[in-house]
């Protein structure tokens, strides 16, 4: 109980109108002469305590220093026409500039620039997300105040300097606890998306709540205690809602019913990837290797969907694989115990340290990266003359397949049992079984479904993607649709909700698109054929040159290919039932062709790997330590012809 009184009396102290009006003396401030000010009660023309009285005018004390400023007149409230403040006196102008720059900090007209101008001109995801935490900063501070109902400080002995919001309840200040919250979910928001010392976060954080707190104070509009209640509870509500604002700005753009039509819907998601694509910078640049080499293939550790991968793979043309630190971009491995190229690299789904590749030796290799070996942890043979130039692992981490070169009359998918390769014993596989009539030509991709692990599609030389469910007995009953492509595929994936369709890029740049959910219907299941992307795009003072690949974006619901130039600018190419459009372009990164790429849709970060062997990774609003263009990097090329070929002459179309 004690304590309890003891608190109480502190939180009676430090709602005094007396301790603002004491802080307002420090600052210089008093009421004009002959007002009842805050040295004590002056009736009818009577001195205050210690006999001293304000002279009835501005001029000087005879005998005495100069005194202090009569501020201007007042102004007025354009929508209550009530004063804007009362007459006072000053000792110091700067300070009363410097408070009153620290409310407007707080103010609705502040926030009317403000929120706007980060959308448009810093970052669109960060002042979106900004406006979510300010909305409910002010809605349940103004509903506590609603609640609470304590008036403001009392006049006299508070001089108020500003009365806009003196109609207003006092408890708590909504100007500290947005000027609280704001800065802090700035600092949280953009510290590791922005590159700045966190110092200077921190100061500027800081300084600003600062400023808009004791500005309360000084322009006689809260007492201390309204301040520190305010600051409180910015705090409280930060951690609430700050683990829950990503969710919050993705329910705001994606949910159908808060758009004014499902066009309307389509056009503002349209807009939101324009915007990511347009805001990214080069944020980190890998240092290169001793032995520069193509970047072929890349992956990061967890799901695609995640940010919280810790690694990233990339398989290379000298027959390597190496790990980065995701964030830093930072070598940690490198494994180059394969005798033949690798062609692909995967992560494991469920154990982020577990990397695949397959080799064209007729293995599949597994490494584990918590180990200082070069010893493979698990590997998967293939039968005598199999070359691997493809493969996958499933979602459950399950199976594994592979697709095979074709040898004089045979092409394989090869399955194995993927289960216990974190038991890091470095035993050989045998494989579960094959496909071997589904493909008559190399099969150059293979994908399982994102979340179906039973379904794999494969894509070959011969122009078909297949599309299997591998519980069935056997391969003819497995097989669940055939789609021609007219030609050798490059590039396959799944996309639409559910993942219901599959589409591909093909080695002359081709594009198709299929609808697997039409099967049972009679609606044809071809949702767009594109016989050479390079003429379908149109890109302004610009040219397409190749399409390395594709990705469906859920939040979007929308699917997206990556395409590029020779000397290394990469273009994003949005997807629809009309056509192929240009969404943007990233200059300035890659010198040579880009070969690779990984898009993080949660944290809007793109990796890209090329010819010029740079591993890149594109953050919105970064900026790179070293702005200047990396020279030309392009290297005589070790890789089999294998490699997919950027020339249509090279590789004819099947009619």
């Amino acid at each position: 109980m004690a304590v309890c009184r003891r608190l109480a009396r502190l939180a009676a102290n430090l709602q005094d109108p007396h301790g603002v009006a004491a802080f307002q003396r420090l600052c210089g401030v008093e009421g004009p002469a002959g007002w009842a000010g805050s040295r004590g009660p002056v009736a009818n023309g009577g001195s205050p305590p210690g006999g001293r009285r304000h002279p009835a005018g501005n001029g000087a004390v005879p005998g005495g220093a100069a005194p202090p400023q009569l501020w201007r007149r007042p102004r007025r409230n354009s929508l209550t026409e009530e004063d804007g403040c009362q007459e006072f006196n000053t000792h110091s102008r700067f300070l009363y500039y410097l408070f009153s720059l620290g409310t407007e900090l707080g103010n609705e007209l502040f926030y009317i620039l403000f929120f706007p101008f980060c959308i448009w001109n810093l970052d669109a995801w960060l002042g979106r997300r900004l406006i979510i935490i300010w909305v409910w900063v002010m809605y349940l501070g103004q509903c506590t105040k609603d609640v609470i109902r304590w008036p403001r400080p009392a006049s006299p002995p508070v001089v108020k300097l500003e009365v806009f919001y003196n109609s207003e309840y006092s408890m708590p200040s909504t100007h500290a606890m947005s000027g609280t919250a704001i800065p802090l979910a700035l600092l949280l928001l953009s510290y590791g998306r922005w590159q700045y010392p966190l110092v200077f976060g921190l100061i500027l954080a800081f300084c600003w709540c600062s400023l808009v707190c004791c500005s309360r104070i000084y322009m006689g509009m809260h007492s201390i205690l309204d301040v520190i209640a305010g600051f409180l509870y910015a705090i409280l509500i930060l951690i609430v809602f700050h683990p829950v604002v990503d969710l919050i700005d993705d329910f705001n753009l994606t949910y159908k019913l808060l758009t004014a039509s499902g066009t309307a819907f389509e056009m503002s998601a349209i807009e939101k990837i324009e915007e990511q694509f347009a805001s990214l910078r080069i944020a980190k640049r890998s240092v290169l290797s001793e032995e520069p080499a193509y970047l072929l293939d890349i992956d990061v550790s967890g799901s695609a969907q995640s940010a919280s991968s810790r690694f990233v793979a990339v398989s290379c043309s000298n027959k390597s694989i190496r790990v980065y630190n995701r964030e830093t971009l930072n070598f940690l491995r490198e494994y180059s115990s394969c005798p033949g190229t690798l062609n692909g690299v995967r992560f494991a789904h469920v154990c982020d340290s577990l990397v695949f590749s397959a080799c064209s030796d007729g293995m599949v290799k597994c490494w584990d990266i918590r180990l200082a070996t070069q010893k493979a942890a698990q590997v998967f043979s293939g039968y005598p003359s199999n070359v691997f130039i493809s493969f996958d692992i499933n979602c459950s981490d399950l199976m594994i397949c592979a697709g095979t070169e074709k040898v004089e009359t045979d092409t394989f998918l090869v399955f194995w049992d993927a289960r216990g390769s974190t038991d890091c014993a470095s035993t050989i596989r045998e494989p579960l079984g094959v496909y071997s009539e589904s493909h008559n030509d190399d099969v150059t991709k293979i994908c399982f479904h994102p979340v179906k692990p039973s379904l794999v599609v494969s894509g070959s030389t011969d122009g078909l993607v297949n599309v299997f469910d591998i519980n069935k007995d056997n391969e003819d009953d497995a097989l669940i649709s055939t789609c021609n492509s007219d030609s050798s595929v490059s590039f396959i994936g799944w996309s639409g909700k559910d993942y219901e369709q599959i589409y591909c890029t093909t080695h002359d740049e081709g594009f198709c698109w299929w609808d697997l959910a039409q099967l049972d219907t009679e609606e044809p299941i071809m949702l767009l054929r594109v016989l050479d992307a390079r003429d379908a795009v149109c890109i302004e003072n610009g040219s397409l040159n190749y399409l390395v690949g594709g990705m469906y974006h859920e939040k979007a619901d929308r699917l997206f290919l990556i395409g590029g130039t020779a000397t290394g600018d990469v273009h994003l190419i949005s997807c629809s039932a009309a056509g192929l459009s240009l969404v943007g372009t990233l200059p300035g990164g890659h010198s040579a062709t880009v070969r690779s790429f990984c898009w993080n849709p949660t944290e809007e970060s793109l990796l890209t790997g090329g010819e010029d062997a740079q591993l890149l990774l594109w953050r919105p609003g970064a900026v790179e330590r070293s702005l200047a263009k990396k020279m030309s990097m392009k290297i005589a090329s070790s890789v089999q012809k294998r490699v997919r070929v950027h020339n249509s002459s090279l590789k004819s179309r099947k009619k």
